[in-house]
């Protein structure tokens, strides 16, 4: 069988005698991406810094009390201990108001239609955000809202910070620019998600047109580019997990040098700083570094015990270096609240169900539909059959890679890949479960608690098509752009249907109502529309190529383990 070439370029002749390939490397994988995969990564940075525009803001998941809490540390107003007495700072909830979430006459209620363009207030009448308190009181109704974003380790809102700190007169600014500048941050920290899984996928199969399918992945779930162009912490966790993946993705070929050791556990101390749900890499990391060891084994030399040891004592480094990084912070909060992950007390919220056959029946349909696309409060939904059809391609695509494996170790690689995605869900709705049993509420059910998955989850799915014939793997880039562009469309169209387009008028009305809330001005926007349109016609135009690669093979490979080990 015919190995793909790491490089992405023109495939290269078969070496005279069959030796192992060297054990991949995650710099080096990062760095041999083909142009097409380059190409897939700057629109992707470009689409998320259109969703970044299109979202009005604070229509993204608690992103209020996100902002807020970027303005906390900035304001070296520290980070309390989750409390039913801890709220919003006055000018944070005054941002609340300001915002285009309500109407005028009702500011902290959920508009969830058109916003009106006569309500936009002017770019230069907007105050900065210390000012906000004074130009928007909160309703007396409703004078205080709970910080629950406190419960969080607090690395994403520090990096926040940071960057508002380094920004000149960023006290001067527009209380709106400091959001907005939070949201390309949070568009920063997510445009490698393309390029992670392409190298995550080709680490494991070695295969181009595979891996090209993996890095459309992220293209084909909209919730996640909403999520990665909004201010949520979220995006810390996705990328410093994805990066994890790779990592261990490098692991499971063979790679437990001590550069790669550093890198994994850097990367998972990160994770564990930026959300608690990063706990669930831990026993990722132990199953990767076991199950690599059965590649890095010389020639029947050694037993399992020994090989077992062998595993665990790098995976013990990583684990260590994971805890100085970021693992601290949950022995600082056992110490200062008896709880290794502390939770806001009678936290408000969720919709009363009857029965628990209607919570089992609302949990998973709605975990269905938030994790391909029920964007905002869940104002913009995509139809349930898209999501439910989407969630077949992929459980499709992989028990494809599962019947295909031929041995345990290779089934054990592909439970690690997938593992996050798989904890994340039981964990989200065992956690729903516990929160309904006790209120009698659903809350919590959220698909975007699962994108910490997403590079295993891409890579795993790319894998199907290493494992197809030939005609079926030369074709597959094309059908997995083709998805990607009609799940895009469907979600940026219902978007600006529902907030910008008002009723009987058409898209000039509509642009001229997201340009007066914009936090940017025109011609920022324009530009931003151009370049977009433009990566979008030179990503088609590399895939194009790639998805028709002279000499290229699906191999029938799928994920492997055993054909490479560290020289």
């Amino acid at each position: 069988m015919r190995q793909e070439p790491v490089s992405g370029a023109a495939p290269r002749r078969e070496p005279s005698t069959a030796g192992p390939l060297a054990p991949p490397r995650p710099g080096r994988m990062l760095r041999s991406a083909p142009r097409s995969v380059w190409a897939l990564t700057a629109l992707y940075g470009l689409l998320l810094l259109s969703w970044s525009v299109l979202t009005p803001l604070y229509h993204a998941p608690d992103e209020p009390n996100h902002a807020d809490a970027v303005a906390r540390i900035y304001g070296g107003l520290g980070w309390p201990v989750p409390a039913g007495d801890v709220y919003l700072t006055s000018n944070g909830l005054s941002s609340w108001v300001a915002s285009p979430y309500g109407r005028r006459a009702t500011p902290l209620t959920l508009n969830p239609a058109t916003i009106p363009r006569s309500e936009a207030v002017p770019r230069k009448q907007r105050p900065p955000w210390h000012e906000l308190r004074q130009r928007y009181p909160p309703p007396a109704s409703n004078p205080v809202q709970l910080q629950q974003m406190v419960q969080h380790p607090p690395l994403y809102y520090t990096v926040q910070a940071a960057v508002l700190k380094a920004a000149p007169d960023a006290d001067d600014w527009h209380w709106d620019q400091w959001v907005g500048l939070m949201r390309v941050v949070s568009v920063l920290m997510s445009t490698a998600l393309p390029l992670l899984a392409w190298a995550t996928c080709m680490a494991l199969t070695r295969n181009r047109p595979a891996s090209l399918v993996a890095a459309l992945l992220p293209f084909s779930v909209p919730e996640l580019t909403h999520i990665n162009s909004v201010v949520n912490n979220d995006n810390a966790l996705i990328l410093f997990a994805s990066l994890v993946t790779l990592g261990l993705a490098c692991v499971l070929r063979g790679n437990a040098t001590a550069r790669n050791n550093v890198f994994v556990g850097v990367c998972t101390g990160l994770a564990l700083l930026s959300k608690s749900p990063a706990l669930i890499l831990i026993p990722m990391v132990i199953a990767a570094y076991l199950v690599g060891a059965r590649v890095r084994r010389p020639e029947g030399a050694q037993g399992a015990r020994t090989a077992i040891v062998a595993a665990l004592r790098p995976a013990a480094g990583v684990l260590v270096l994971a805890f100085v990084t970021g693992g601290w912070w949950y022995a600082y909060q056992l110490v200062r609240t008896g709880h290794v992950q502390p939770t806001v007390p009678d936290f408000p919220g969720g919709v009363v169900v009857d029965s628990t056959s209607q919570f089992l029946s609302q949990a998973w349909r709605l975990m269905v539909l938030r994790y391909w696309g029920s964007l905002g409060w869940y104002e913009v939904t995509l139809p349930f059959w898209v999501a439910a059809l989407a969630s077949l391609v992929v459980v499709a695509l992989v028990a494809v890679v599962v019947i295909r494996a031929r041995r345990s170790a290779e089934r054990s690689v592909i439970a690690i890949m997938l593992w996050p995605t798989l904890a994340a869900f039981v964990l989200v709705i065992l956690n729903s479960a516990k929160f309904y049993a006790d209120n009698g509420r659903v809350l919590g059910l959220q698909g975007r608690y699962l994108f910490e998955g997403i590079g295993g989850l891409a890579a795993v799915g790319g894998s199907a098509v290493a494992t197809q014939p030939r005609w079926i793997a030369r074709w597959a880039p094309l059908v997995a752009l083709a998805l990607a562009g009609f799940m895009q469309y469907d979600a940026l169209h219902r978007t600006l249907e529902l907030y910008w387009v008002p009723m009987g008028d058409g898209y000039r009305a509509g642009w001229d109502a997201l340009t007066a809330y914009a936090v940017w001005p025109p011609a920022l926007l324009w530009l931003l529309l151009v370049l977009t349109v433009t990566a979008v016609v030179v990503a088609v135009l590399t895939v194009l190529p790639e998805g028709l690669p002279r000499g290229s093979t699906g191999g029938r490979r799928g994920i492997a383990v055993s054909d490479t080990r560290a020289a």
